[in-house]
């Protein structure tokens, strides 16, 4: 049986504590609050986020990780030899699940063009 590993995005709303319970993969966001730049989860707390936002000048920006992020985590657990299940509160916007479909395509090393 084929090893499972629980990959998703920092917007999960869970507890560090939880997360390293049951393993899961956190791929942080980018954040930017009044030009200053973050790794969510890595360089600013969720605390230290909510602070920041409410005493900034506008309202902060958040980017994608980029493709080949996912792809060292992946490479990292075992590629093709593990099973994933991706869950990120932004899969359904469009540009998050074709970057999973790329990076799964990626991956198996066979990739359709669209």
């Amino acid at each position: 049986m084929p090893k499972i590993k629980i990959v998703t995005d920092s917007t999960v709303d869970m507890s560090n504590e939880m997360i390293k319970k049951y393993g899961i993969e956190v791929v942080p966001l980018s954040l930017s609050i009044d030009g200053e730049n973050f790794l969510d989860r890595v360089d600013i707390t969720p605390s230290e986020f909510i602070r920041k936002m409410n005493a900034a000048q506008e309202l902060p920006k958040s980017s994608q990780p980029p493709v080949g992020v996912f792809l060292e985590l992946y490479d990292r657990l075992g590629g093709r030899r593990v099973r994933y299940i991706i869950d990120s509160y932004v899969k359904w916007i469009k540009w998050h699940c074709k970057l999973c479909r790329k990076c799964g395509c990626l991956i198996k090393g066979k990739c359709n063009s669209d």
